[in-house]
């Protein structure tokens, strides 16, 4: 694509009321810093690009750059939502259709390389760039985001921008004949549906690592009860695995389990995340478990076994043999000093 292409497409973005800023041809997707204003693209969170800015960036003699539209206030209230994984386009635009029909068509879409979808709208209602759905991946550990959104104080690359603004050497496209001289306004509410949609995809939880006294305090109190004794003695797969759960991978100590019904080989919980032995559960579809929680094996066994009637699964659990030793150790009496 020519420079002077770039710049007459450039100069119908600012016509419309866009912010943007050049970027990199390198695969990076980051801005060209030695093009603008002091070496930062903070002042386009503010006001729009100058014709003489323009002329620099994309003019005849300018390097070869991308474009990349400021979301937020400066844009008109320009929001976009930004499905990472392609998988995923189609469950979030089923959802929102349920919930809202005709939402979907108020939206301009572009076809993301890698490929996914960015879907742009306007509205009074705006933030801050949101993650609203993540999957764990267990080949490095962390959080993979699925859906996320850019709002004020971020940018997506723009159609028009060279192939080399993606890292996989493939251009952004306008879906469905739509530009962004067809951009809507929509309502907050019709905003929501379009977050509520994706965060119902979400699949993961950041775990919370357990306090060091409790765990200190499990050791103490395991003197013969029969969920201490349970805890103690059986594995996360004897408990589990009757109920659908497949043990899908392991790192170190730490086991990722799929919840029943998915067969997608993705993580629904883990087991032993920080040494705590505590299934932690990331989605909202494995009932009877909560999201965002964790739960001991006792804990598991009675919700499952036993609709959550601790006394019940503890009386089934004695009849089984576990338990012993009912009277306290006498560290008991000095826990209030140890914690």
């Amino acid at each position: 694509m020519t420079s002077m292409i770039l710049l007459e497409i450039a100069t119908w973005y600012r016509e419309l009321g866009l912010s943007f800023l050049p970027i990199r041809t390198d695969g990076t997707k980051a801005p060209v810093s030695t093009l603008l204003p002091d070496r930062t693209w903070k002042p386009l969170q503010e006001r729009l690009a100058t014709p003489e800015e323009i002329s620099n960036w994309f003019g005849l003699h300018a390097p070869e750059c991308g474009i990349g539209i400021v979301c937020g206030e400066v844009s008109s209230g320009l929001e976009v939502v930004d499905i990472d994984h392609n998988g995923m386009v189609e469950p979030w635009q089923n959802r929102v259709n349920e919930l809202m029909p005709g939402l979907l068509d108020k939206l301009v879409c572009v076809k993301t390389p890698k490929p996914g979808l960015h879907g742009y709208y306007q509205c009074d209602e705006i933030a801050g760039s949101q993650k609203l759905a993540q999957r764990f991946d267990k080949n490095d550990s962390r959080a993979k985001v699925l859906i996320e959104t850019k709002g004020e104080g971020g940018y997506v690359i723009a159609p028009g921008s060279p192939d080399g603004c993606h890292p996989t050497g493939r251009v952004y496209e306008f879906l469905d004949g739509k530009t962004f001289a067809n951009l809507q306004r929509i309502t907050p509410k019709e905003r929501t549906i379009l977050f509520k949609s994706a965060r119902e995809l979400n699949e993961y939880r950041k775990p919370i690592p357990p306090k060091t006294s409790c765990l200190k305090q499990q050791s103490l109190l395991s003197f013969g009860r029969p969920g201490d004794d349970f805890n103690a003695k059986v594995d996360w797969a004897d408990i589990l695995e009757p109920f659908g759960w497949k043990h899908v991978s392991t790192s170190m100590d730490v086991l990722y389990w799929e919840r029943p019904g998915k067969n997608s080989g993705s993580t629904s919980a883990t087991t032993n995340f920080y040494g705590n032995d505590q299934l932690y559960i990331f989605t909202s579809n494995a009932d009877p478990f909560e999201a965002n929680r964790g739960y001991s094996k006792f804990s598991a066994f009675a919700i499952l076994n036993h609709s959550g009637n601790y006394q019940q699964a503890a009386r089934t659990l004695q009849k089984k043999g576990y338990g012993g030793r009912t009277d306290p150790p006498r560290a008991w009496k000095h826990l209030d000093r140890l914690y």
